[in-house]
C-alpha cells in the first residue's frame, strides 16, 4: 500500500508489513485497512498500523463504508458489522442477509446495500443500521488520544479528556505562556479507557495556557484560554 500527501503528485510506502490489503476506509483521524488478516488501524499521520483482529469477528475484511459516525465493515466469514467508536467495537448487522459473504457495500438515501458471493445485492434501511449499533460498551482506542478542553475559553474550570489503550503512568501538567508549571492534574498509574480532569483556573490570570499529556512514548501539548 502507498500513501500521497500531495494530491497524487508523489507516493510513498504505508503499509508497514501490511499484505493484501482489500479496502480503505477514512474516518476522523483514523485510517483502516482491510486485510486477510483481518483488520488493521493507523492514524492519519502515520506509517504505523495497529493490528484490530480481535476486535471485528470476521476476519476476512473486503469492504467499509462511512454512515455519519458509524463505520460499516464487509467480511467473507461473518458478514457486516456496525462501529460507532473508531473500530473500538463492533456489532453484527447481519438479519435478513442470506449470504455472509460480502463483497462491496454503497450507501444509499436510505438504504444500505450490500453485494454478496453468489447472492446478489441485498439492502437494509440505515435507520435500523444505526439503531443496531452497541453503543453501551466502553471504548478502549487503539491509540493514545488527548482531547480539547471544554469549555474553551472557559472560567473557571474546564474538563480534560483523554483515553488510553493501555495501563500506563499518565501525567497531566498544566503551563503558562512563561512555561512555568501552574498545576499537576494527573501523575499516577491508569487504566485503559477513557478518563477526564478538572482544570481549575480560580486563582490564576486571564490568559493562554498549555496542558501536556505523557503516557508511556506518548506527549502532546494543547492550547487552552482562561477569561475572567
Amino acid at each position: 500500500m502507498i500513501r500521497s500527501t500531495n494530491l497524487g503528485k508523489s507516493w510513498g510506502a504505508a503499509d508497514s508489513g501490511l499484505s493484501n490489503v482489500y479496502a480503505l476506509a477514512v474516518k476522523d483521524t483514523f485510517v483502516f485497512a482491510g486485510t486477510n488478516q483481518g483488520l488493521f488501524v493507523s492514524s492519519v499521520n502515520s506509517n504505523r498500523w495497529q493490528d484490530a483482529s480481535s476486535r471485528l469477528p470476521g476476519k476476512y475484511v473486503r469492504c467499509f463504508a462511512v454512515l455519519g459516525k458509524t463505520l460499516v465493515a464487509g467480511t467473507l466469514d461473518g458478514g457486516v458489522f456496525c462501529s460507532s467508536d473508531n473500530g473500538t467495537s463492533w456489532h453484527s448487522v447481519n438479519t435478513g442477509l442470506a449470504n455472509s459473504a460480502t463483497y462491496s457495500l454503497a450507501i444509499g438515501t436510505t438504504h444500505l446495500f450490500a453485494g454478496t458471493g453468489g447472492d446478489g445485492v441485498w439492502e437494509r434501511p440505515l435507520s435500523e443500521m444505526i439503531a443496531s449499533v452497541d453503543e453501551s460498551r466502553p471504548a478502549v482506542p487503539f491509540f493514545v488520544q488527548l482531547c480539547q478542553n471544554y469549555p474553551n475559553p472557559f472560567n473557571p474550570t474546564t474538563t480534560i479528556r483523554y483515553a488510553l489503550p493501555q495501563r500506563s503512568h499518565v501525567t497531566l501538567t498544566v503551563f503558562n505562556a512563561l512555561g512555568q508549571l501552574v498545576a499537576t492534574l494527573v501523575n499516577d498509574e491508569e487504566q485503559a479507557g477513557a478518563h477526564e480532569a478538572k482544570f481549575d483556573g480560580l486563582n490564576l490570570a486571564s490568559g493562554i495556557y498549555f496542558y501536556r499529556l505523557s503516557a508511556g512514548s506518548f506527549v502532546r501539548t494543547m492550547e487552552c484560554l482562561l477569561i475572567k
